[in-house]
């Protein structure tokens, strides 16, 4: 659906429990906006449904697909994401409840018409936060956090070829069982993707890390360590955007004393660092953005 201001804004639902439902420009100047009916009312109490409507150029409903619906009353929100695949189509994820006790990602991949082109793919029991982006091959990287039975909370990441198979899967930390890791973060490259993270190693300590991987899900060297150990009295709140240079650039909090101080570090796209971490504000509630200059 296209805005245009020769056209009123269209209702899509009435009835979606998405505050803020993702929408994607396709290739082919389509795009998609996806959404749900769950309306939360307390845990374990509401069934959703996942939609996605598809448009075309004009702005015109070409296809209203049911991605997905909970099997039982559902324990969380799905909190979608959508990205636009190279081949004209795009790829869905969210966070599915599968019967009444286990949760974890989905992920589903649709021609620019809205035909699905791969079976849902899914990863029951994983905690939270994944994160998806499209890659320049066609294929698709996602990224999740795991509960182990030591009970510490890995990161992982797959890569996904056009048609939604898998190509590499990847345990990014081995962590011990009081640790865990925050939602990781995944960042298109142009020949590849960056899976950024916060290790949280005890009550106390967190570090940064980001790897790089090529198209296909190979790692390419061994994880970097983007910051030392700082203190977890605060959400590090992780941001990372991408580089009109090619690269990317980190942001995260760090409490030191009780004050929060923002910090910043750069990479280029092959995991070489430019700018090593340093402060570049105080307070809270970072966001980052790429400037079209490389800032």
């Amino acid at each position: 659906m296209q805005i245009r201001p020769d056209q009123p804004a269209a209702k899509i639902d009435t009835n979606s429990g998405e505050a803020t439902p993702p929408v994607t420009v396709l290739t082919g100047q389509g795009s998609v906006v996806v959404w749900d009916t769950s309306v939360p009312a307390r845990v374990f109490s509401d069934v959703y449904t996942l939609y996605a409507d598809v448009f075309d150029a004009a702005g015109a409903l070409i296809r209203k697909v049911t991605v997905a619906s909970s099997a039982a009353p559902a324990s969380v929100d799905p909190r979608p994401q959508v990205v636009a695949l190279t081949n004209g189509g795009f790829a869905v994820a969210w966070h599915a409840t599968y019967g009444y006790v286990s949760e974890g990602a989905a992920f589903q991949t649709f021609d620019a018409t809205g035909v699905a082109t791969s079976a849902v793919f899914s990863i029951p029991n994983s905690v939270d936060g994944e994160s998806i982006v499209a890659l320049p091959n066609g294929g698709v990287a996602l990224a999740w956090t795991q509960k182990q039975a030591s009970g510490a909370v890995d990161a992982y990441t797959a890569t996904f070829n056009s048609a939604g198979q898998v190509s590499a899967t990847t345990q990014l930390t081995h962590l011990a069982a009081t640790a865990h890791v925050d939602p990781p973060i995944v960042t298109a490259l142009a020949s590849g993707y960056a899976v950024s993270w916060i290790s949280v190693l005890d009550a106390q300590t967190a570090s940064v890390f980001t790897s790089i991987f090529n198209a296909n899900g190979v790692e390419i060297g061994q994880p970097i360590a983007v910051s030392g150990p700082f203190s977890t009295t605060i959400k590090a709140d992780l941001n990372v955007a991408t580089t009109a240079s090619g690269g990317f650039t980190l942001t995260w909090l760090e409490n030191h004393d009780g004050a929060n101080d923002i910090h910043r570090a750069v990479y280029a796209a092959n995991g070489a660092q430019i700018a090593a971490s340093e402060v570049v504000a105080h307070g809270r509630g970072v966001e980052v953005a790429a400037l079209a200059d490389g800032h």
